[in-house]
């Protein structure tokens, strides 16, 4: 990401860097704070979250809901499919085939 970035703003971001151990679970910065800080994570993992939950976890949240939703359109498209047809229900309650007109 620094391949842009001028010798001089390399160094000097070198020159004030310092190292850090953070331990699991710790909160580096929350949603609307501000910050001067940059954090390169030379060792470990570091988890982005939003209210508690990891951009992960609400991913795999939004694929299971577009699932649920197609899911349940397929079934409303089989419920419509079906339904008898009018003919059909009408002939139901004429007690089998239709008749002929008198």
């Amino acid at each position: 990401i620094f391949h842009e970035c001028e010798r001089a703003a390399l160094t000097a971001l070198t020159l004030r860097s310092v190292a850090a151990v953070h331990q699991p679970g710790e909160v580096l910065l929350r949603a609307g704070e501000t910050t001067d800080y940059v954090w390169l994570v030379e060792e470990g993992e570091c988890v982005v979250s939003l209210r508690g939950v990891t951009i992960e976890e609400e991913e795999r949240a939004a694929e299971l809901a577009a699932m649920r939703e197609r899911e349940e359109e397929s079934a409303r498209i089989e419920a419509e499919l079906a339904l008898p047809s009018s003919k059909a229900t009408s002939r139901a309650r004429d007690g089998g085939a239709a008749r002929p007109p008198l």
